[in-house]
């Protein structure tokens, strides 16, 4: 078996060495790296910077997507203002592939009541979801 990982350049947890080598490309100061194989892409949850992200390479080692955590503080200013004051923002991801960003957004009503939302770039929410 060790043969057949080393021809076709798999690790013990099914992580190819091609997506390993970009993902070292691609985030050189990664910490606390955690891997897990999925069917269509390789997923890594790490810290860069002291912050969380999480990536998705495809089984080719490209690089699909970036996930990567922001403070509430940290959310655009245009998300936060087109945002209905009757919510707060609890948590928010920001999801980068194909050149383009999205945020999902955890907020809650007065009443504490939890919603999934997204928004673009341009600040534009979608309707919010309860969780």
């Amino acid at each position: 078996m060790d043969l057949l990982n080393k021809i076709f350049g798999i690790t013990n947890l099914g992580i190819s060495k091609r997506i390993r080598q970009n993902f070292a490309l691609y985030f050189p100061n990664a910490k606390n790296i955690e891997w897990t194989s999925q069917k269509d892409f390789a997923e890594v949850i790490f810290y860069d910077q002291d912050i969380e992200k999480i990536v998705r390479f495809d089984k080719n080692g490209n690089l699909i997507e970036t996930r990567i955590n922001i403070s509430p503080l940290n959310v655009p200013e245009i998300i936060q203002k087109n945002l209905n004051p009757e919510f707060e923002i609890m948590n928010c991801i920001a999801v980068h592939s194909n050149e383009s960003v999205i945020y999902e957004l955890i907020i809650r009503d007065k009443q504490l009541i939890r919603y999934l939302a997204t928004s673009d770039d341009k600040g534009k929410i979608s309707t919010p979801e309860p969780l």
